[in-house]
């Protein structure tokens, strides 16, 4: 399992291929994750090094199956904020894996 979503590093260089690393927290009763970045799925397959690699907020669970892990990174995160001129309530996305297609 994977997910791909693009992401342009601060070299220019461009990768779509997200593959997680979770780590079981036995302390916090938590799945730390880990998101490996790779060019795309045949620079992986190829066992290529990753490219990027970034955390993701800790899963409120250490017994999770491979696909459970990838729902819980795209789980939806809302932020409620106000707008200072309208005093309307705003929400905003804060998951960047949110929109992320499975592969």
């Amino acid at each position: 399992m994977a997910l791909q979503k693009e992401k342009e590093l601060d070299n220019g260089i461009v990768g779509d291929y997200w593959v997680a690393e979770p780590r079981i927290n036995a302390l916090t009763k938590k799945t730390d994750i880990i998101m490996l970045l790779f060019k795309d799925k045949a620079t992986r397959d190829s066992g290529k090094s990753f490219l990027f690699r970034e955390g993701v907020p800790g899963v409120d669970s250490i017994y999770l199956t491979g696909k459970q892990v990838y729902e819980a990174i795209k789980e939806s995160r809302i932020r409620e904020e106000t707008d200072s001129e309208t005093n309307e309530i705003i929400k905003i996305q804060t998951n960047w894996f949110f929109d992320a297609i499975d592969c």
